[in-house]
């Protein structure tokens, strides 16, 4: 009878796959709808990968559901005001998992769940602490008051989750078993790991023609070789002009890319000059950090020197064509061509000639 079933005849829950060791934590303007991105992976790595738990000791004749609550707790197992969101999650921010028992073991699988940051300073950080202790999932018995958070310790936490299940008379009881409760490892926020700072930049000048090889030194090695995973932009800072550079090589400390052709960008816009201020921004796309460096760009070709955003140069068609007269007089003006009549004796015949055609 259940009365002499000992608590560790009774179910228990454990981590069957812990998470990816760093996580880049969602905004909460991300939550809502199909925007929800950045799921939490499982620590084998790749897209398929998920944190999993493990459920034993079932009886399919006395458990008739089993029900999974699932949060966020810190290292120290404190309740923590980031919460999940994404199948199995409830508006409130805890894990729900509720499935009827088949067998004696069951996978639990967090296939599409992201953990969503929130405001880490003032009334919203007090808000969505508020918030969090209220929802009274706290498996580890802790003194609220015995934490402070601020926006320096809230870039780790693990996710704790408490095994219940719904008996043959439809009561819903929490196990007994003393691992009826089950916590991961540390999740750390990925920005915390990930330095992508540019260091320098060769050739210090780029081309608005584009098709120029550009070498990008960074700070700090690359945290991969992936080049599939970086995305490398030139853009015209406070607009919407921008344009995808197409990378080459990625190298420990080096990006080789080749720049973007921002010439029809720029038609129609504003811009009409030698020099332009831009940026160059690279973005790695598996942490979502990025790290940008001012560069120069003009209006000559990296190949040929020509140049096409000239103020003193307007269109070809509207140009006047200059009688042969003044074309003589500008050229005779020149002091390479006049220094070349004088040292052969045709100086004076050559300007008598001008003034009298």
């Amino acid at each position: 009878s259940a009365e002499q079933q000992q608590p560790c005849d009774w179910p228990s829950i454990s981590v069957l796959e812990q998470p990816a060791s760093h996580h880049r934590f969602r905004y909460e303007s991300e939550a809502p709808g199909s925007r929800l991105g950045g799921l939490l992976y499982g620590r084998s790595g790749g897209k398929s990968s998920c944190v999993r738990l493990r459920i034993t000791g079932l009886d399919p004749d006395r458990h008739k559901e089993i029900v999974v609550l699932g949060g966020t707790v810190n290292p120290e197992f404190y309740p923590h005001p980031y919460y999940m969101a994404g199948d199995n999650c409830e508006p409130n921010g805890l894990f729900c998992y509720r499935r009827p028992v088949t067998a004696t073991e069951m996978t639990v699988s967090l296939e599409k769940v992201s953990l969503i940051c929130v405001g880490k300073l003032g009334a919203k950080l007090s808000t969505a602490i508020r918030k969090r202790n209220e929802l009274g999932f706290n498996p580890y018995g802790k003194n609220l008051q015995d934490v402070k958070y601020t926006s320096r310790n809230l870039n780790q936490l693990r996710l704790a989750f408490q095994l219940h299940f719904v008996d043959k008379n439809g009561a819903l009881q929490a196990s007994p078993h003393p691992f009826a409760n089950a916590v991961t490892d540390v999740v750390s926020d990925i920005k915390q790991l990930v330095k992508l700072n540019i260091d320098s930049v060769l050739p210090p000048e780029g081309s608005l023609c584009g098709g120029q090889d550009v070498w990008i030194y960074f700070k700090d090695p690359l945290p991969h070789e992936d080049k599939s995973q970086y995305q490398v932009s030139l853009c015209i800072p406070d607009t919407d002009l921008s344009q995808p550079a197409r990378i080459e090589k990625v190298q420990k400390h080096l990006l080789s890319i080749v720049t973007p052709d921002l010439r029809q960008t720029l038609i129609g816009s504003n811009f009409s000059c030698e020099r332009l201020r831009g940026q160059l921004v690279v973005k790695d796309l598996r942490s979502e950090v990025d790290s940008c460096l001012d560069i120069v760009l003009t209006d000559s070709c990296s190949h040929c020197g020509c140049r096409f955003l000239s103020q003193d140069a307007g269109p070809q068609s509207k140009r006047k064509r200059p009688a042969a007269a003044d074309q003589n007089l500008n050229s005779a003006g020149d002091p390479a061509v006049v220094d070349a009549l004088r040292s052969i004796g045709l100086e004076e015949d050559f300007m008598a000639f001008l003034s009298n055609p």
